[in-house]
């Protein structure tokens, strides 16, 4: 028995309702009863009063809301589900079906479960076999909270343009690494002003304000760029298989575009930022890199904390072969990529965009800039 009047009279997860047969208040509730993973409650048999145990192949004998769990204690299986109501990690949307708004289950070892488009078989218990199909993506960014929608339980969308109506204390932004658009809670703090109107705020493409005719002035860097009301993040493109590791990208060689090959062991086989590594599905040694946010083709200079380096714009921010630039992330932060030039042989030069042999004193040419030691480029040789 419990007493309404007094607060905490209840053991955790558990609250102080009144019964409608004796007309008294007892405690209600439920948890783990040392079978289920933290966070999450049994299923009590009302008979018996006792956790139901289940069997993976046969799922159906846990109720709606209840997934079969593997027991560390006991090493049996237990129907379980979550104390707080979440089927999801934070900041991810649970796939509701539109007629019903029941949610679906999967197998998160069968592949994903078959979830659909834009969803994946997850679950926030480490090392769980059953899960629920969550967005790929977490809503908004930052993984704060989204705005619910009453009728279909599925996070509310709104508009890119002016005309976007989320409720109090929600605002509308981007998905991260989609072009969706979600009612989130709070501003969207990832937004790049740079000198745009107050309450607008930067296009960004490849790391760099996007220049533009003469249609919003910025007055602070006298210039021409593109504003709007809401921060544009930039889509991720899905990663082609290029034989390196995950979060890996292989440097292409500008001439075949395919990933350039180098040779173990051997100095500056690869340019500065990148190492040469096997590739087992190519069976080849390549250059491989982390992009952390840079640039196309540039690899960051990754820190102790497995992360790109950040630091101030300014020349000799960065370590040797690398220079301080913008994250293409759009978070606004400045990191350390490397240089677009060390992409180049030592008797190369870049010229737009292509390496390109710097001839010597009477060496063949089409242009200036191919020439070196100060020569310019006259009847196709260098003089």
């Amino acid at each position: 028995m419990c007493n309404t009047a007094l607060h905490n009279n209840c053991p955790a997860n558990y609250e102080c309702t009144l019964n409608a047969l004796t007309q008294e208040h007892v405690c209600c509730g439920s948890d783990s009863m040392g079978v289920c993973p933290n966070g999450e409650k049994a299923f009590v048999e009302p008979i018996t009063l006792t956790p139901r145990q289940c069997a993976m192949v046969a799922d159906r004998k846990c109720p709606a809301g209840y997934l079969c769990r593997f027991s560390q204690n006991n090493h049996k299986y237990y129907c379980c589900g979550s104390i707080s109501g979440s089927l999801c990690p934070a900041g991810r949307a649970l796939f509701r079906y539109p007629t019903t708004q029941l949610p679906l289950q999967c197998h998160i070892t069968h592949g994903g479960g078959g979830c659909p488009p834009s969803y994946a078989c997850q679950s926030d218990v480490p090392g769980a076999f059953q899960g629920y199909c969550c967005s790929q993506h977490p809503i908004c960014p930052g993984g704060v909270s989204y705005h619910l929608d009453e009728k279909t339980q599925m996070p509310t969308t709104c508009s890119s343009e002016g005309f976007a109506f989320c409720p109090q204390g929600f605002t509308c932004q981007q998905q991260p690494e989609t072009m969706s658009y979600y009612c989130c809670a709070g501003k969207d703090k990832e937004g790049v002003n740079d000198g745009c109107p107050p309450g607008q705020y930067a296009y960004i493409t490849s790391g760099q304000v996007k220049s533009c005719d003469p249609f919003n002035v910025d007055v602070t860097n006298q210039k021409y760029q593109c504003c709007g009301t809401r921060p544009i993040r930039q889509t991720k493109p899905n990663k082609i298989d290029d034989g390196c590791l995950r979060k890996q990208f292989a440097l292409l060689d500008r001439r075949t575009n395919k990933p350039r090959i180098c040779t173990a062991g051997e100095e500056n086989s690869c340019p500065i930022g990148f190492f040469c590594q096997f590739s087992a599905k190519r069976s080849q040694f390549q250059c491989c890199g982390q992009s952390g946010g840079c640039p196309e083709r540039r690899a960051a200079y990754i820190a102790v904390d497995g992360n790109a380096q950040e630091c101030l714009p300014g020349p000799d921010m960065c370590a040797d072969g690398f220079e301080c630039v913008r994250s293409v992330e759009g978070s606004g932060k400045n990191i350390c990529c490397s240089k677009e030039d060390n992409e180049c042989s030592e008797n190369e030069k870049m010229i737009n965009g292509t390496c390109v042999v710097h001839m010597k004193i009477g060496g063949p040419c089409h242009r200036d800039e191919e020439c070196g030691g100060g020569s310019t480029c006259e009847s196709n040789i260098c003089r």
